[in-house]
């Protein structure tokens, strides 16, 4: 038996996903369960390492050479994590994730300032030290959210980062 094995569970964008992991080349079969959730098992021990070297969730980043990469590389990275981990929502076309890893969420959040989309990280732990009505779950303590309506320089201060409050300092 393969134990170079991914799998990747998807209820909602089911042809999206199978898209994208189609567009890979490699070996993978499809089983869609009673809760109408298909699960992609994709072999293969490349992607599995590739994978394995990031570390356990919460230790989870983006490799520097993706988040140096072109606009078009940024904005693949984004769409493909967004697709896999997140959520759009269909009025405001705002973008959202959690996850356990915040090295993970800090590395989507500079690849999505590179590409002048607004985002705001907020770690739900300081909620629960405030004793607000915040429980911990599995969806992550981190959350990100993207605000694909403004941008850097509009004025809609969706940001806390403003084009004046940028300088250059000799150091």
């Amino acid at each position: 038996k393969n134990k170079y094995v991914l799998h990747v569970d998807q209820k909602v964008k089911k042809r999206e996903v199978e898209k994208v992991v189609a567009a890979l080349g490699m070996n993978y079969h499809t089983h869609t369960d009673r809760n109408n959730v298909s699960r992609f098992t994709i072999s293969s021990k490349e992607l599995y390492g590739f994978f394995a070297e990031q570390g356990l969730a919460s230790e989870k980043r983006v490799p520097r050479y993706l988040l140096n990469g072109s606009a078009k590389t940024l904005q693949a990275l984004l769409d493909g994590y967004f697709l896999g981990d997140g959520h759009r929502e269909a009025d405001t076309g705002h973008r959202y994730a959690a996850s356990v890893s915040k090295g993970l969420l800090d590395d989507m959040q500079e690849a999505a300032f590179k590409l002048g989309i607004p985002s705001n990280l907020l770690d739900y732990r300081h909620l629960a030290q405030r004793k607000m009505n915040y429980k911990p779950s599995h969806h992550g303590q981190y959350h990100l959210s993207l605000h694909q309506g403004g941008s850097m320089e509009d004025g809609s201060n969706l940001t806390s980062l403003r084009k004046k409050d940028i300088r250059s300092e000799e150091y």
